[in-house]
């Protein structure tokens, strides 16, 4: 359900304030969010930073979103 990511060049991460962000991924010409923000770090280059993966939750979402 959760998982850490870095920027593979810069090695850089979220940092303070920046729990809920989105992890967005390329794919074609299309853009998605596969991940959300759960923590973030005084230091980002120093540690990963975590996310909780959207399509964990994908079904859920659905329905929210087709309720409404």
């Amino acid at each position: 359900m959760r998982f850490c990511a870095k920027h593979y060049k810069y090695g850089g991460a979220t940092c303070l304030g920046d729990n809920g962000c989105g992890l967005v991924r390329k794919h074609g010409l299309h853009y998605y969010i596969v991940g959300v923000s759960s923590t973030a770090d005084a230091e980002p280059e120093k540690l990963p930073s975590f996310f909780v993966r959207v399509s964990y939750f994908q079904d859920r979402i659905k329905n929210i979103i087709q309720t409404n």
